[in-house]
């Protein structure tokens, strides 16, 4: 039953991320917003990149928390979740940018499938992420723990110059 569930939601997904138009050079970030100082690192690393990056979005999850405090960016908290741990279709309407990203970038303490299946959903040319759940989501696996998230992104850094997107 769970399966189906999730085949059937992913499906959602699929008609709504069918709609958007991708932008070059833009960035989708999905991270653990759950201390204060992880957005600091996720906004400051965007900071530095903004002639790199012409359009950048932030995404915060807090998959524990019932009522996630209002920010400057949207969150995804344990009300968006469904009982089998996806995210809902109207959560994911309430917080999807109004483009399609060319790089997807998923920094998290601890992985979830929600997150690895939101991420597979989105129709990104290259996604970055940490040791997930669902590694054939993501184009790019680090192989970092996700502790450090400031030698995660110096990794990116020395990554991005690398890749050319077609």
């Amino acid at each position: 039953m769970k399966n189906y569930l999730r085949k059937k939601t992913i499906a959602k997904f699929n008609t709504i991320f069918s709609k958007g138009q991708l932008l070059p050079n833009s960035i989708l970030v999905l991270f653990d917003s759950t201390s204060p100082e992880n957005a600091k690192i996720v906004t400051n690393w965007l900071r530095k990149h903004r002639d790199i990056f012409s359009n950048t979005r932030i995404i915060g999850v807090e998959a524990k928390n019932p009522e996630p405090k209002a920010t400057i960016f949207p969150i995804i908290g344990k009300k968006d979740l469904t009982w089998y741990n996806m995210i809902k279709p109207d959560a994911v309407l309430r917080v999807m940018p109004n483009f399609l990203p060319d790089y997807l970038l998923v920094l998290h303490k601890k992985p979830t499938r929600a997150i690895d299946a939101f991420a597979q959903a989105i129709p990104a040319n290259l996604k970055i992420s940490h040791q997930p759940i669902l590694k054939a989501a993501y184009n790019i696996i680090l192989d970092q723990n996700g502790a450090d998230w400031q030698l995660l992104l110096n990794e990116i850094d020395v990554l991005m110059p690398k890749v050319a997107l077609i």
